[in-house]
């Protein structure tokens, strides 16, 4: 029996994308909820996105009530590029068994995992086998004997090119700000943070045809007095050729932020005389004389990367004037294993409100979380308050080192908390630096099929949700809401773009990515969007400044008390509701929402109001 699929556009319930085509519409097809609650809908599939319309449903509000588990329309509606599973699963009595099963479950990134009950198997099957080629090209095309496409597909693009974001090139001029890929510029950025202006330091072009270091960008900021030569010396003393180079400058009292890899020291307590006088420089260039060495590590794992690799951490006998600190932040495959923990716990039923707070700490999302925040406030503070040069590593410096700097510079700079500093502050610490987007996220690749299991982590994912921690924590210091976080997060996962495409600048360069894909920061940037992601508590930038809170350097004990699970991201699609949900739903939730949203109408235009006082003002005084 053939699927019922159609191809009028005009009849889909949402509007196609440009490049987006249909591939598949099933009517009769059964949603399964966790309490195995059922609908009947229609199942819609394209080369973007995988929607389930239901045919009748039973609301409550503005939401869908199935008996412990509280929805929205969202739920049904998810972009592919986010789904990291799909499996043949054995449904209940007269669903059938193994290849004959009429039970299909999608396993996504973002928490969500949907069931469906399919007419025949033969439908299962059909299904199955279209959406593995749609969103696991990647793992088709690295099998053998599973090309997506023998004549089309290259052998060396590994099926990334079959990702959406190379479909979705905007020919119909609905993003208005076409500098999406050329929104960071690194001489812009060093001249507004008073790099140019100083003699210590200069921009090499070292790396311009990504030959020096694959990872690192085209330029970089490195000691004046150390020539290009001294450097290449450097690079093979430094894991994956990372040397130190410049993140940020203070403008006030000369601390700066550096960062790199992990240097080879071994068992042999090897040395390089270069790498030393590169540290030398960055310390005699810093008025206090003095050089931070974070090591984001424990001193366990430093340890074993020295015994086992060969790699390891600074001596400080061999670099006078530096001292050492390690952070204890736990590795990526302990951060992988949190998060699944987390998964499990958001997709049980079993949890009671009695134990839920400690299920989320037994994770150990949290405490992850925690001491990442704390080891940005202690960099921040050793900048801004003592003046110090921080050099801050992890093991290949492209993970816990990113999540670090990133973090410390929003903390010291209040541009990087508006929605422009912020997009430059990723593509500057995250995109250019070399973080590995492809190994860590996954695009295209079957998680059940995945060669590579162990590259996998949600490291981007932990910086963002640090970000919402200091976000809900000091709400008037950012110019943006959660929206944008979570906006960020969607399409880190769902390949519309190309921003968060492979893994450095050089393989995004060779593979024309600039002029094949759109820009993640065009689509945020739009008019609609970007007014929606504005925060209404924001103090702008001058008043700030005005108010001496160019800076946010909390306590590391204060901060780490206040992290709690960000619920609106992890929580969103759980297996019962939230805790906010079992409080308010039927109870007055929507009357609240109301109301804030309605104090935030009159604050906003309360300071609109102030202004225009404040002009009038100024006027007579003239």
């Amino acid at each position: 029996k053939e699927p019922k699929a159609s191809v009028r556009k005009d009849a889909l319930p949402f509007r196609l994308e440009y490049g987006e085509t249909l591939q598949l519409r099933l009517s009769k097809v059964i949603y399964l909820s966790h309490s195995r609650d059922t609908r009947v809908g229609t199942l819609i599939l394209t080369n973007y996105r995988l929607v389930f319309t239901p045919e009748t449903v039973q609301t409550s509000g503005s939401n869908h009530v199935l008996h412990w588990q509280h929805t929205d329309d969202a739920l049904f509606h998810l972009n592919i590029g986010s789904i990291s599973k799909i499996s043949r699963v054995s449904g209940q009595v007269g669903g059938g068994r193994g290849k004959e099963s009429l039970y299909l479950s999608v396993t996504c990134k973002d928490f969500r995992v949907l069931s469906f009950k399919f007419e025949s198997s033969y439908q299962v099957t059909k299904v199955l086998g279209l959406a593995r080629h749609l969103v696991f090209p990647v793992t088709v095309n690295s099998r053998p004997g599973k090309r997506f496409d023998a004549d089309m597909v290259e052998d060396d693009n590994k099926g990334i090119e079959w990702l959406f974001a190379f479909s979705h090139k905007d020919k119909r001029g609905e993003y208005s700000t076409p500098k999406g890929w050329n929104i960071y510029s690194i001489e812009e950025e060093l001249g507004r943070i008073g790099v140019l202006r100083s003699t210590n330091w200069r921009l090499s072009s070292i790396n311009s045809n990504f030959e020096f270091c694959e990872s690192y960008p085209k330029k970089i900021v490195v000691p004046a007095r150390i020539p290009d030569k001294l450097l290449y010396d450097v690079a093979k003393f430094r894991s994956r050729a990372r040397i130190p180079i410049m993140s940020w400058l203070h403008s006030s009292n000369g601390g700066s932020i550096w960062r790199c890899s992990q240097p080879k020291v071994g068992m042999g307590n090897n040395f390089c005389l270069a790498d030393e006088e590169l540290v030398a420089s960055i310390r005699s260039c810093t008025p206090c004389n003095h050089v931070k060495i974070i090591d984001a590590r424990p001193f366990k794992n430093a340890m074993t990367n020295r015994v086992v690799r060969g790699m390891g951490y600074e001596d400080e006998s061999r670099y006078p004037g530096t001292s050492i600190s390690f952070q204890n932040i736990e590795n990526i495959h302990a951060v992988r294993s949190a998060l699944e923990k987390l998964f499990k716990l958001s997709q049980s039923t079993s949890s009671s409100s009695s134990n839920y707070l400690s299920s989320i700490e037994n994770t150990g999302w949290l405490n992850h979380i925690r001491s990442i925040l704390v080891g940005a406030v202690k960099m921040a503070s050793f900048v801004s308050r003592k003046g110090l040069a921080v050099l801050v590593h992890c093991s290949d410096g492209w993970d816990r080192t990113s999540q670090l700097v990133s973090l410390s510079l929003i903390l010291l700079d209040p541009y990087y908390r508006t929605i422009h500093g912020f997009e430059v502050l990723i593509e500057k610490e995250w995109v250019s630096c070399g973080f590995q987007f492809q190994k860590r996220t996954g695009h295209g690749v079957d998680a059940s099929k995945d060669l590579e299991p162990n590259n996998r982590s949600p490291v981007f994912l932990q910086f963002i949700d640090c970000v919402w921690q200091l976000l809900r924590i000091f709400p008037g210091y950012f110019e943006f809401n959660q929206g944008l976080l979570l906006c960020i997060l969607e399409h880190l996962y769902s390949c519309r773009f190309g921003t968060f495409l492979y893994d450095n600048d050089c393989e995004r360069h060779r593979k024309h990515v600039a002029d094949l894909t759109v820009s993640v920061w065009e689509f945020i940037n739009t008019k609609e969007n970007i007014e929606a992601f504005r925060n209404p508590f924001y103090l702008a930038l001058s008043e700030c400044q005005t108010k001496g809170k160019q800076e946010i350097i909390p306590r590391p004990s204060v901060i780490a008390k206040q992290v709690v699970l960000w619920e609106d991201y992890f929580m969103k699609y759980s297996a019962q509701p939230s805790i906010l949900d079992h409080g308010f739903v039927n109870t007055g939730a929507n009357a609240i929402l109301n109301n804030i949203d309605f104090m935030r109408t009159c604050m906003v235009k309360a300071q609109e109001r102030i202004k225009e006082l404040e002009a009038q003002l100024e006027k007579t005084q003239e």
